[in-house]
């Protein structure tokens, strides 16, 4: 992709943030509303979790520390999905049957990229900014190093967990051309919620299906590297990554490919 090309659609994201940041402003009561509830959750979670090491040092060799740690990189990792994709991924069915999308594809721009970023919702700004709260305290109290190395992979994973989390979702949106999808998607949201935890601490059982899934990508093994704890999922996560980035892609594709307008 050239340099242009690139430049163009980061100005275009920059636009839509702006525009979505100036509509929310007209329904402050909501977005004080939403900000109130994303500290009730944190702090919510935050009890659970203290509450739980009351008892016991460490599971499946996670402290309090680690696991709060895990807590704020889900968080960090859903806002941004939040932030520029997800809420258009979730209507796209419904936008699809009143023939909404039909605008969006005679756009001079890649048809994925403007079905996934087409309106933003700039109040998850708050739960990123929790969240990295979050990450800052958990990396402090468990005395964490941060060097060059494991402050890379912690990156190079957490991108692959945001790829992987779109790619998800866009795969059960995409479904949207054919049925409603509304609460498949949702089952699928309430699914993901789980990797809020690390994996590592349910049963073997669980911790396979999260991994073929892929649950256990999105926030687990990114924390794993600023720990310390890496392994070959570390490693495999971009590969995973790219793989079902591409599979979501060509499916939508496909999907397009079926699709006839609304107007015609």
């Amino acid at each position: 992709m050239k340099m242009k090309t690139i430049k163009k659609y980061l100005n275009i994201i920059v636009r839509i943030a702006v525009y979505s940041f100036m509509g929310s402003l007209e329904y402050r009561t909501q977005t004080v509303m939403r900000l109130v509830r994303i500290a009730i959750e944190f702090f919510l979670a935050l009890l659970f979790i203290n509450a739980f090491f009351s008892h016991t040092n460490s599971i499946s060799g996670w402290d309090n520390h680690s696991v709060i740690l895990t807590l704020g990189i889900f968080n960090v990792l859903f806002a941004l999905v939040y932030f520029f994709i997800s809420e258009n991924l979730y209507s796209l069915g419904k936008d699809i049957k009143k023939g909404d999308i039909d605008g969006v594809l005679i756009k001079p721009l890649d048809t994925q990229f403007f079905l996934s970023c087409r309106k933003m919702h700039p109040q998850n700004i708050f739960r990123i900014i929790g969240g990295m709260i979050i990450i800052a305290y958990a990396i402090n109290s468990a005395g964490i190093l941060l060097t060059f190395a494991n402050v890379s992979l912690f990156l190079l994973t957490f991108l692959s967990g945001i790829i992987i989390c779109f790619s998800l979702l866009s795969l059960i949106g995409t479904l949207g051309f054919w049925t409603y999808t509304s609460a498949l998607y949702d089952l699928v949201n309430t699914t993901l919620s789980v990797s809020r935890y690390p994996t590592d601490i349910f049963p073997r059982a669980a911790v396979f299906a999260l991994t073929v899934i892929p649950l256990i990508f999105i926030a687990t093994v990114p924390a794993k590297t600023l720990i310390g704890k890496t392994d070959l999922l570390t490693w495999l996560s971009p590969f995973l990554a790219v793989g079902i980035f591409v599979l979501a892609r060509k499916f939508l594709f496909y999907a397009l490919g079926t699709y006839t307008s609304a107007s015609s």
